[in-house]
């Protein structure tokens, strides 16, 4: 790195920020590693905006992994609800299937090994076989 890029890099921002992406461009460049461009603060809010109940707490893995990849926060927790959704449906679609399954098969089975609770004695074979029962 020469003293130009030196001076720029540490040169005030307006707005009093001293951090530029030239300096984070140098950094990623440096350390070898790919990072993602920063979020804006617009994004964030409009994600905040946009799902009022969460917090920065509450974000999901899922979300936060993709916002690390450079995805804006909206589409990562939309990306992520998807995800969660597509889940719990194929998760709800099985467990009716094995309801539909176990309905079918109590229909056509042929009762119980025990045989069936003992009825109310019907009054006809009562009176035609008085003698032995």
């Amino acid at each position: 790195m020469n003293e130009n890029e030196t001076a720029l890099m540490n040169e005030p921002v307006p707005g009093g920020a001293v951090e530029t992406p030239l300096r984070e461009a140098v950094t990623a460049e440096e350390s070898g590693a790919q990072t993602a461009a920063p979020i804006a603060d617009s994004d964030w809010e409009a994600l905040f905006a946009a799902y009022p109940d969460i917090t920065a707490e509450s974000i999901p893995e899922e979300a936060l992994s993709l916002i690390l990849e450079g995805v804006a926060p909206v589409h990562a927790m939309r990306q992520a609800e998807n995800t969660r959704l597509k889940a719990e449906i194929t998760a709800l679609q099985e467990r009716l299937a094995a309801a539909e399954t176990a309905e079918k098969n109590r229909l056509r089975g042929t009762g119980s090994l025990r045989g069936a609770p003992a009825a109310a004695p019907d009054p006809f074979l009562a009176g035609l076989f008085f003698n032995c029962v």
